[in-house]
């Protein structure tokens, strides 16, 4: 006998769920591709971490590196990584898969066929966030006055200067813990608004906010580190086309074996990788174990400093969620959203218990596991093996064996899934908009990777794209959809968000703040506004006073942009009030309501064949398939995911038809593939 759990998780009875605790072929093949889709992040991580932790390479630093007394400096930096970060980023990745196996299974029962589970992993554009500003902008603060310590270089300055950098490492990591720890409890919080937030948001901006870190972060740099090495990374980056595009089937090999098992011959043979590297790699390998990081959390000063990032993050975290968990609608698969955003945000909390402050949640790309084969395993075996590789150290050897090259193009098989599912999930009028939320994780890629800081008005705007690349993404996506669609008064409160979000620098700023509403905000250290360099003591061209002797760019104040959403809201009223005057035509049906009329005009004209196939004429057919006043009133109040669906409640109304419709999508969604 089924059991309730609250209103609305249904526990079914546990026979009923053997059918599905079975291994499928396809969980290996989804195996592959989630562990290598981890590996190959962490290793992005692993190596972004030694530079935030030494400074970007300090030049000080790098001049006595080789000095006996910056030996523990360096030794810390590797417990960080290898013994603090990583075990505790394997442990949440191993509870999380767990989770997920378990509620793929009840899923299924319910169903009555076999789910794909949600894949699970570290959460990419959140991490790199957290590292790029809060640890990043740490150890900077704390390293600020190590290098004056050095003057002649004797042994007893440099052993000091080792301990003051020591100490930066520890606090930029201590910093992180805490923000990653507030990142889950505002997760957790933000789960009593899910439904209300997937009611007011298209479902494509949603998608683009995915896919625009899948062209800058899976598909962009992943290319890069490609086309870097071109013999080493072609026939790996062009297997994913013959095999996962072009739908080459291999018997009783996963295909990510043979993209990355290539990607290895090739690269060793052309010395991408040399043995040197191993016997480096070697010293690093030792058990571990599990540590802590309730040490770090008795310190909350760095959730003031960086609130701009705390919360943006949280929020992208929220919403990536929302997103992933309607990426597994679109392809067959519904799951409770705030289960889902529950879980997530308790796993990012037991990654900070246990040392890591990177989050962890619903990976993207479900649909690629789908098209697969993927059943409820592959996500906890993944989670299994990635906490055996962390806390015995072996992640330091895989850097040292894999090249990037052979992983980059699984990542980026991934990153392509989503765009294609966000461009299939739209009407054909709204994909500019779709193409329009790219450009603002494209902008964040920019500013992080070597555009010229400060020199025109053109990379102020970059900047303003970038902060709060997610939120902004989704806001401007779905506001440009509502436009499209001629729903103005949505549209109209999705500027009164954003005016809102801006006006306290949640979005466009370095940080948010309830003061200097007039003010360039952030430094050139921290990729913001306040980098132009006064002339004569006198700041010109647009350009206003900040910080001490510098200026910053007068037009990407916090004012100034809540006011220029402000402008668009009243333009979205003016629309609206002619729209009620027959000025401007009637709102446009979504992308989804026009299926499910194409849907019922077809149900429609096949009920008028079989009742009386003479008199289906052309005007009953266009009466069927045409603008009937109730059909698309219901239509249009039908919600884009549904409170009551089958495969969380067992008493579904209408079932046939719901199933019918999800199984269209379904084929609709990876057709596009």
């Amino acid at each position: 006998m089924a059991f309730k759990v609250g209103n609305t998780v249904v526990i079914p009875p546990w026979r009923d769920m053997l059918p599905y605790t079975k291994v499928k072929a396809g969980d290996w093949n989804g195996f592959s591709q989630l562990f290598f889709d981890n590996v190959g992040t962490m290793l992005g991580l692993i190596g972004s971490l030694e530079l935030v932790l030494t400074g970007f390479y300090d030049s000080t630093l790098m001049t006595y590196a080789s000095a006996p007394e910056l030996e523990p400096f360096f030794d810390t930096v590797r417990e960080i990584i290898y013994k603090r970060i990583i075990p505790g980023f394997g442990f949440s990745c191993f509870c999380g898969g767990l989770f997920y196996a378990l509620q793929c299974i009840r899923v299924s029962t319910l169903r009555g066929e076999q789910a794909t589970a949600m894949p699970y992993g570290i959460n990419t554009p959140g991490s790199f966030a957290v590292l790029f500003s809060v640890i990043s902008g740490t150890v900077i603060q704390y390293s600020s006055g190590c290098s004056a310590l050095v003057t002649t270089g004797t042994s007893e300055e440099l052993t000091q200067f080792a301990a003051c950098w020591e100490n930066a490492a520890d606090q930029g990591w201590r910093a992180g813990i805490v923000t990653n720890f507030v990142v889950g409890l505002i997760s957790v919080a933000l789960s009593a608004f899910a439904r209300w937030l997937l009611k007011v948001t298209p479902p494509p901006a949603l998608l683009t906010s995915l896919s625009g870190i899948a062209i800058a972060y899976l598909g962009l740099t992943q290319l890069a580190n490609t086309y870097a090495e071109p013999i080493t990374g072609f026939l790996p980056l062009f297997l994913i086309f013959f095999l996962y595009f072009g739908d080459v089937d291999v018997p009783y090999v996963p295909k990510a074996v043979i993209v990355v098992g290539v990607g290895i011959i090739i690269g060793w043979a052309d010395s991408v990788l040399t043995p040197d590297d191993v016997k480096t790699a070697v010293d690093s390998v030792e058990w571990y174990g599990m540590e802590t990081g309730f040490r770090a959390l008795g310190d909350w000063t760095s959730v003031k400093d960086y609130i701009g990032t705390v919360f943006p993050v949280a929020i992208a975290a929220a919403a990536g969620t929302l997103m992933n968990v309607y990426s597994a609608k679109l392809a067959g698969d519904t799951y409770n959203v705030e289960v889902t955003m529950i879980s997530d945000g308790i796993g990012t909390i037991i990654a900070a218990f246990f040392g890591c402050p990177f989050s962890t949640s619903v990976y993207i790309g479900h649909p690629a596991y789908k098209l697969m084969g993927a059943g409820s395993f592959y996500s906890s075996f993944t989670g299994f093996v990635l906490l055996l590789l962390s806390v015995s150290g072996l992640f330091a050897l895989i850097d040292a064996i894999v090249p990037l090259q052979a992983v980059a193009p699984i990542i980026f098989f991934v990153g392509m899934m989503i765009c294609a599912e966000a461009v299939s999930s739209a009407a054909p009028r709204q994909v500019p908009a779709i193409f329009f939320g790219l450009f603002f994780s494209i902008s964040d890629w920019t500013t992080q990777n070597g555009f010229a800081y400060g020199t025109t008005t053109q990379f102020f705007g970059y900047v303003g794209m970038a902060k709060g690349t997610l939120l902004n993404a989704l806001i401007s996506t779905s506001l440009a959809i509502f436009i499209i669609d001629r729903n103005y008064i949505p549209a109209f409160i999705w500027c009164i968000i954003a005016a809102f979000l801006s006006a306290f620098g949640i979005i466009h700023q370095v940080g948010a703040e309830v003061q200097d509403w007039t003010a360039p905000q952030g430094s050139s250290d921290q990729g913001g506004y306040c980098q132009i360099d006064p002339v004569d003591g006198v700041c010109t061209d647009r350009s206003l006073a900040c910080l001490v002797d510098m200026c910053g760019a007068e037009g990407t104040t916090k004012w100034r942009f809540m006011t220029a959403y402000l402008m668009v809201g009243v333009v979205c009223l003016g629309f609206y009030a002619l729209q009620r005057f027959g000025a401007v035509g009637p709102t446009l049906a979504t992308a989804e309501e026009e299926e499910e009329l194409a849907e019922k005009g077809a149900r429609d004209l096949m009920h008028m064949a079989s009742e009386n196939p003479r008199k289906g004429s052309v005007s009953q057919s266009a009466k069927a398939l045409g603008n009937d006043d109730s059909t698309h009133s219901s239509a249009s109040s039908q919600e884009k995911i549904d409170d009551n669906d089958p495969s969380i409640e067992p008493h579904q109304t209408e079932e046939e038809a719901q199933d019918a419709k999800t199984e269209s999508k379904e084929e609709h969604t990876l057709s596009q593939v």
